[in-house]
């Protein structure tokens, strides 16, 4: 496209969403859509011993009700697969999914998640990373070597999802040549990314089985093909149609609700929109991670910086397959 027609395309675009014209995923229906809603866990770690869901079920404008039970038994990940579409057995971080309800509307499906009966047996959790590295600290991932694209270098380390070293040089002679030695240690918080949209999608499954899905991603191409993954269809069955986005800052570069709404829809036979409360967002999206970097320096005193080493501890959370690029391998 040329650079004249380009900035054209550029300017209504911006016109559109600074005007209120954008359209987003709320703002579009589909003739019979309903609405969805999750039951989260309260809990950052514990087994699930039971779910009921016969009384939620039973509601007047309630379509479905689906577990992890209802579900292939299949992990997803954008690179090591090691996510569950809805908390099978226990879960693993306060807001996971654990039972999914398509009902006519919000009120409905609201009293249907007050009927779902979960009983939990809370198990220990770890929130720090040092913490969560030590051998007596719970171990979220017991088959983690089984993972898909499981980080070899990670495995036996206790919750470690990956890491990766880089270096040249003599780091121990710069060092013992150097004037001043300075060793430092950085904290950053975990930081959700403040975009104004929430998480949302509106999927939608024809008599043929083709899938139409509008949502709030970054991705269509990558998201056609892990939709079909994970719900085990050929790419080419899924369309992804893009909407205005109401921002992303890496929050939205994988899967989030899709997956279970598409079963949702499959199961129903209508289609099915789901939209994320801020109080779910900022519970259960995907924030940047909290960070310590400890950083030790060695300098001349003329200011030239003759040996660094940087160690950066990342605090992943419950689950690596919403990271894009995990396994890195080790020393280079």
């Amino acid at each position: 496209m040329p650079e004249t027609e380009l900035g054209n395309a550029r300017l209504a675009r911006d016109l559109r969403l600074v005007t209120g014209q954008g359209r987003y995923v709320e703002d579009l229906s589909l003739p019979g859509a309903l609405t969805v809603t999750f039951v989260r866990s309260p809990y950052a770690h514990a087994r699930i011993t039971r779910i009921d869901t016969a009384a939620a079920r039973a509601l007047p404008g309630v379509h479905a009700v689906l577990t992890a039970d209802d579900l292939p038994d299949r992990l997803i990940g954008r690179r090591m697969y090691d996510i569950t579409m809805l908390a099978r057995g226990q879960v693993r971080y306060v807001g996971e999914k654990v039972a999914v309800v398509a009902a006519d509307d919000p009120d409905i499906a609201e009293e249907a998640l007050n009927r779902i009966v979960v009983e939990y047996e809370e198990l220990p959790a770890v929130f720090d990373p040092f913490a969560a590295m030590q051998p007596d600290a719970p171990l979220l991932h017991p088959d983690f070597p089984t993972y898909r694209n499981a980080n070899p270098d990670a495995v036996g380390q206790h919750n470690l999802q990956s890491y990766a070293t880089w270096g040249q040089g003599d780091l121990d002679r710069g060092f013992a040549e150097a004037d001043l030695v300075f060793e430092d240690e950085f904290t950053v918080p975990m930081q959700h990314q403040g975009h104004i949209e929430p998480h949302a999608c509106l999927i939608a499954v024809d008599e043929q089985g083709h899938v139409r899905i509008w949502h709030t991603g970054k991705q269509p191409f990558q998201t056609r093909d892990w939709l079909a993954e994970a719900v085990g269809l050929p790419a080419e069955q899924i369309t992804v149609l893009p909407v205005a986005i109401g921002g992303d800052f890496g929050g939205k570069g994988f899967l989030t609700d899709e997956p279970a709404a598409y079963y949702l829809a499959r199961a129903t036979g209508r289609p099915v929109r789901m939209v994320m409360t801020y109080t779910e967002e900022l519970t259960a999206g995907v924030p940047r991670h909290g960070a310590v970097i400890r950083i030790k320096s060695g300098v001349n005193r003329d200011g030239t910086l003759v040996a660094r080493h940087v160690q950066l501890y990342f605090n992943g959370g419950a689950y690596g397959g919403y990271k894009p690029n995990l396994n890195l391998g080790g020393a280079r």
